[in-house]
């Protein structure tokens, strides 16, 4: 089954249009969004968010299956699964699970995987998601902020407003939404954060 795979990193706006210059309004960093899928019917167990590497992309193609999400990057070849724990693909390298993800109760689901490259200067927009995120962060750090306070995890629950700064030099991360098929993938939020990861 051919997926929905962009091997460049393009940059697509998913939070909010950047403010024509001199506006004097907010101008967001705009993450790029390398793939998506929509996912068969979810079995009611816990699932995992899945990081692999394979040695070429066909190979990473070829174990996919109906839940993963083949990506091209930095001349890597990755699948990016929800699956169960510990369920690896024969071959890969593995890199990191996330889990169990905290999946809301919807018809049908969309997965999307994207890529950020950001610095403590890079705002990106209040929102949350109709489903779990997570991030696997290849280099530098990160600080969530949540109305309940700084989020120590890589999985943000669903209808969660975040606020997420870059608090190394250069920060260089895959994100994963797991979302209700139904809705936005993405909402911004009118929560106001009190600046936790600022201190």
């Amino acid at each position: 089954m051919r997926i929905a795979a962009i091997a460049a990193v393009v940059a697509v706006t998913v939070l909010s249009s950047a403010a024509p210059a001199g506006s004097g309004q907010q101008t967001y960093y705009h993450p790029a969004i390398l793939g998506s899928r929509a996912m068969p019917p979810l079995p009611n167990l816990p699932l995992y968010w899945i990081v692999e590497r394979f040695p070429s992309h066909k190979a990473a193609e070829a174990a996919s299956g109906t839940t993963g999400i083949a990506i091209d990057k930095d001349r890597k070849f990755w699948l990016f699964s929800i699956r169960r724990q510990g369920d690896w693909s024969s071959g890969s390298v593995h890199v990191t699970q996330v889990g169990p993800l905290p999946i809301p109760v919807g018809p049908r689901y969309t997965l999307r995987i994207g890529f950020g490259e950001t610095t403590p200067a890079s705002e990106i927009r209040i929102h949350t998601h109709a489903g779990p995120e997570a991030w696997y962060v290849v280099s530098g750090s990160q600080c969530a902020e949540t109305p309940a306070g700084v989020l120590h995890s890589k999985i943000l629950p669903p209808n969660t407003p975040v606020r997420l700064v870059t608090t190394s030099a250069r920060r260089r991360a895959f994100f994963m939404v797991l979302h209700d098929a139904t809705k936005p993938w993405t909402i911004p939020s009118a929560w106001h954060a009190t600046h936790l990861c600022d201190v």
